[in-house]
C-alpha cells in the first residue's frame, strides 16, 4: 500500500457465481479477462473456500474462510439426535454435519446448478465427513424435488427427511438463538425469495407457527405471477408489472412505472393473464424487487 499509495482489496479468484480457481491453469484460463497479472505458486489447493463476509459488529453474513470447519454448538436437547447430514437448498448452498450437541456447517458454495460448483460440493462432502469421521444415519433435504441436493439425498440410500424451505430457515434462526429442542412453538415471519411450500406452492413471504419438528402455515402475502419464471428474479421490472396488474388500477398514470412502460409489457401482461410461463409465488423478495424498481434503484439485478 505504501508503494502504490492506495488501498488494496484482496478477494478470491473467481468470476461471480463460479467457484474459485483451484489450479494455476484454471486461474490463467478463467481470469484472463479480468486480471492484469498472476502471482502463481506450486502449492496445491486442497479445498476451495470463498471469502467470509462479516459485519463490523461481528454479525456473520457468509461463514467461510477463517471460520470453517469449526463446529458450532447446538441448543439443549440435540445431544441424543442421531448423526444427520443436512444438505440445504441449491442456491447459496451450505451443508451441515449434525452430531450430538454440535454441527459443522460447510463453507458457502453458491449455486449447485453450476456443474463446477456441484463437483466442488461433492468433494467437500467427502472431505468433511472424512475429517470428522462422520457417518450419517439420516439425510435432511429440501422439499423441492428438482434441487440437485434433494436428488443426491434420495440417491444416497439413507433415510431422508424432507423439510419445507422456510421451516428450515426459521429452525436455523431458533438454533442460532439457542432455542431448546423441546422449547415449544414460535410464531415466525419468513421473508425470502422463493422456496417450495405445501402442495407445491411457491412461498417467500409467510407467517408460520413453528417448532423444530413441526410447521403450520398461518398465512402470507398474496401469490403474484412471476412473468418469465426465473427471468423475474433477474429483471425486477417484470415483478413491478405483475404487482401493478394485480393491485394498482390505472398504473400507467404513475411516473414510477416508466421502467415497465418502456418495455413490451402488453405481450407479457397477456402471458400473465393466460398463465403462460408465469408461476405464482408469495415472494417477499420479488415484492422488494418491484418496489426498488419504482425507486429507480434496481432496473436490473
Amino acid at each position: 500500500m505504501q508503494a502504490l499509495g492506495r488501498p488494496l482489496v484482496m478477494t478470491s479468484g473467481n468470476l461471480s457465481g463460479k467457484p474459485p480457481a483451484l489450479t494455476n491453469q484454471q486461474a490463467l484460463h478463467d481470469l484472463a479477462d479480468i486480471a492484469d497479472g498472476f502471482l502463481l505458486h506450486n502449492r496445491d489447493i486442497v479445498q476451495r473456500m470463498d471469502d467470509s463476509v462479516v459485519r463490523q459488529s461481528g454479525e456473520m453474513l457468509r461463514r467461510s474462510r477463517g471460520y470453517v470447519p469449526d463446529a458450532l454448538p447446538l441448543p439443549p436437547g440435540f445431544r441424543d439426535v442421531p448423526p444427520t447430514l443436512c444438505l440445504g437448498a441449491d442456491m447459496k448452498n451450505t451443508f451441515s454435519l449434525a452430531r450430538g450437541d454440535q454441527a459443522v456447517v460447510s463453507q458457502h458454495f453458491g449455486d449447485l446448478t453450476d456443474d463446477g460448483v456441484e463437483s466442488q460440493w461433492q468433494q467437500a462432502l467427502r472431505l468433511m465427513q472424512a475429517i470428522y469421521d462422520f457417518t450419517p444415519q439420516a439425510v435432511v433435504a429440501d422439499f423441492h424435488d428438482g434441487y440437485r441436493s434433494s436428488q443426491w439425498a434420495l440417491a444416497s440410500g439413507l433415510p431422508v427427511q424432507r423439510v419445507l424451505h422456510h421451516h428450515a430457515h426459521i429452525a436455523a434462526c431458533l438454533a442460532e438463538h439457542d432455542w431448546p429442542l423441546d422449547g415449544g412453538e414460535v410464531i415466525a415471519m419468513a421473508l425470502d425469495g422463493i422456496g417450495m411450500g405445501e402442495s407445491g406452492a411457491l412461498w417467500g413471504g409467510e407467517c408460520l407457527r413453528v417448532s423444530y419438528r413441526h410447521c403450520e402455515h398461518l398465512g402470507g402475502l398474496p401469490a403474484v405471477a412471476l412473468p418469465g419464471g426465473d427471468l423475474a428474479a433477474r429483471q425486477p421490472w417484470r415483478n413491478l408489472l405483475a404487482q401493478c396488474l394485480a393491485f394498482v388500477p390505472n398504473w400507467q398514470a404513475f411516473a414510477e412505472t416508466q421502467s415497465v412502460q418502456q418495455k413490451n409489457w402488453p405481450l407479457l401482461a397477456q402471458a400473465i393473464s393466460r398463465g403462460i410461463n408465469s408461476p405464482r409465488a408469495s415472494s417477499c423478495g420479488r415484492l422488494f424487487d418491484a418496489v426498488a424498481c419504482t425507486l429507480a434503484a434496481r432496473r436490473k439485478r
